[in-house]
């Protein structure tokens, strides 16, 4: 199964910084176990604005993988999501074709 995950979280740079709202939208291959208690899972992209400076794109699903920090810097979570939905199964398709299926 393809899930759609979305994180949104308050964090303060410094002291001094104002509370910024970070976020994480990300597509995944989840399936569930019937021997295991957790379901195994891959992540095949995540749009972000942590950690690098601004909006981005994880590209897991590349062979090359890296980040695409083309997006806007206005590029919020809910452009992400939207982006997401729309292209989930473009990137999906890569993801298994670069990689040989899901591991």
């Amino acid at each position: 199964m393809i899930r759609l995950a979305v994180d949104l979280s308050d964090a303060v740079d410094t002291a001094t910084a104002p509370v910024t709202t970070d976020f994480a939208v990300w597509l995944f291959y989840w399936m569930p176990s019937e021997d295991a208690p957790d379901a195994s899972h891959e992540h095949i992209v995540r749009i972000d604005d942590r950690k690098h400076g601004g909006p981005h794109i994880d590209r897991f699903y590349s062979e090359e993988g890296g980040k695409d920090t083309s997006l806007p810097s206005d590029f919020d979570a809910e452009d992400a999501e939207e982006r997401l939905r729309e292209d989930w199964r473009h990137f999906a398709d890569t993801y298994y074709q670069a990689h040989g299926g899901w591991r």
